[in-house]
């Protein structure tokens, strides 16, 4: 009986331990978060807005699934699962960012035709077409009113710091 008592009093004491140690972790994480926010709001640069906490970004994203449908043409067999479901959800995610505009903010570059052409890169690479995808329909809807006559594409560097697209 002694035994038995002895090694619940042992077990207690560790799940004592184990919620302080919790207790701590918990109370460090939000002084993490804490710092990163003010450590975000000291960035003295307006151009690397937002650079010093990691985001997702369209221009990732869109690659990776580019990538990922190219590695299942040459390995078809290989971790299959995994792959369809990231790029489902890859896909979902891409959709989910687009702007009420149709187009998508471009973390690298100027800005929403930079980061609209990784969204229908991915997008068409994940086997959305035109007919299929809503999110197409409003990008390119989005292209051809703000294409310029010469049919190309001007946008301010502006865009990137107020978050609108500024074509001229």
């Amino acid at each position: 009986m002694g035994a038995r008592r002895s090694s619940r009093v042992v077990r207690s004491k560790y799940c004592i331990n184990i919620y302080s140690f919790m207790d701590e972790i918990h109370s460090l994480v939000d002084k993490l978060i804490t710092f990163i926010i003010y450590f975000q709001l000291l960035n003295p640069t307006e151009f690397f807005a937002d650079i010093v906490v990691e985001h997702e970004y369209v221009e990732c994203t869109g690659s990776a699934i580019q990538a990922l449908v190219l590695f299942k043409k040459l390995y078809p067999g290989h971790r299959k699962k995994e792959i369809e479901s990231f790029i489902s959800e890859a896909v979902r995610f891409i959709e989910d960012i687009q702007t009420a505009d149709g187009s998508w903010y471009g973390n690298w570059g100027v800005c929403f035709t930079y980061g609209s052409w990784f969204a229908l890169g991915g997008l068409a690479a994940a086997g959305k077409t035109y007919t299929n995808c809503a999110a197409i329909r409003k990008a390119v809807k989005f292209l051809l009113t703000t294409q310029r006559e010469d049919g190309g594409w001007g946008e301010s560097y502006l865009s990137s710091p107020k978050k609108v697209c500024i074509c001229y």
